[in-house]
């Protein structure tokens, strides 16, 4: 009975192998610990050092695209054509001071003059469009054009306060001065002596006027007159 009790009696289970198992998973720790940083690390790594390549790299500059040089075409203005002139000429009186003169004026001008030999008197008219110039001789007597300083005692012309300018004509220098009559731009012209500077009337070649008839004048026909004074020329 003894026997039989002790052959079926089932010894105690043993322990040891399952602290094994138990000691061996927490040896395992560290490294699952250490596989899954790796395992997160890595991508991240990859991420921020393509990121960093892309900031590194320098962009692809622009393919510069050249137009086409357009030349700006030149359009030649039309030579002008050179105006068309007449010549005059006036002899000396042998008994007045003045000179004899010669000028040149446009074709679209029409000059005429009154001579009267036995006076002896002449006087020379050249217009257009209302606009005239005129050279008078005959025998009078002068006076001085006045444009600064005090007003002389002798016969003057006071031009301190008009607008005036000089035309370097053949004979001399000769002060245009504007002088407007009856709301009229006029013109009157003083010689400058060549030896002190100073103005006076008449000229060497007679007594010089230009009118007009209107209060603004048309500054073409104006500098056409000018050339003509600028052409005058002493015999």
């Amino acid at each position: 009975m003894e026997q039989q009790n002790s052959e079926s009696q089932t010894p105690p289970a043993d322990p040891t192998p399952s602290i094994k198992n138990s000691s061996s998973l927490k040896s395992k720790w560290p490294l699952l610990v250490i596989g899954l940083l790796v395992l997160i690390i890595l991508p991240l790594g990859g991420y921020f050092l393509m990121n960093e390549n892309s900031k590194t790299q320098p962009a692809p500059s622009p393919t510069p695209t050249t137009s086409p040089t357009v030349e700006p075409s030149t359009t030649l203005a039309p030579s002008a054509t050179p105006t068309a002139l007449k010549s005059f000429t006036s002899p000396k009186f042998s008994e007045l001071g003045f000179k004899g003169y010669s000028l040149n004026y446009p074709t679209d001008w029409t000059l005429s003059e009154e001579r009267d030999n036995s006076v002896p008197i002449s006087t020379v008219t050249i217009t257009k469009q209302g606009y005239s110039l005129k050279i008078f001789q005959a025998a009078t007597g002068g006076a001085g054009c006045v444009y600064e300083g005090d007003m002389p005692e002798g016969p003057a012309s006071d031009y301190r306060n008009n607008i005036y300018k000089d035309l370097v004509t053949g004979f001399g220098t000769l002060r245009q001065t504007e002088a407007p009559s009856n709301s009229k731009m006029a013109y009157s012209y003083c010689q400058k002596s060549t030896s002190d500077g100073s103005y006076g009337q008449p000229t060497s070649v007679g007594h010089m006027n230009a009118t007009t008839s209107v209060a603004s004048p048309d500054l073409n026909i104006i500098t056409e007159l000018e050339e003509i004074v600028k052409s005058i020329k002493t015999l």
